[in-house]
């Protein structure tokens, strides 16, 4: 279950900026013992660890998963023990089901999480 305050966070950074894509908004943060190791959010941006982890040839935009890993490799070498929580917020900012796609869900495993949570 995603803590109120680190849902409010994800909530906050969906709505500032993330980009709707198709009909949502998504934001993910890392967390390593509690602390914050990095954010992202879903982009019309592509990214070349997009290829090696797309869900289909159209999915190659950046997941706000990926924005979260690659933004925190530039901090840690190893994602061992950390947490991600992934939020999505439908067009009328709604709070909806956030499950990672299967190639994040292949991300999420490669790069060795302890915990993934979404909404």
């Amino acid at each position: 279950m995603i803590p109120w305050s680190v849902k409010q966070d994800l909530k906050e950074l969906a709505l500032s900026h993330a980009e709707q894509v198709r009909s949502s908004r998504h934001a993910a943060i890392i967390s390593y013992k509690g602390n914050q190791v990095s954010w992202g959010v879903n982009r019309y941006k592509t990214h070349p660890i997009m290829l090696q982890y797309q869900r289909n040839e159209q999915a190659i935009f950046l997941h706000a998963e990926m924005d979260a890993i690659v933004k925190g490799m530039r901090e840690r070498d190893s994602f061992e023990g950390c947490v991600m929580y992934i939020l999505r917020l439908n067009k009328k900012d709604e709070v909806c089901c956030s499950k990672p796609c299967s190639g994040c869900e292949k991300a999420l495993k490669a790069f060795g999480f302890k915990e993934v949570y979404w909404t």
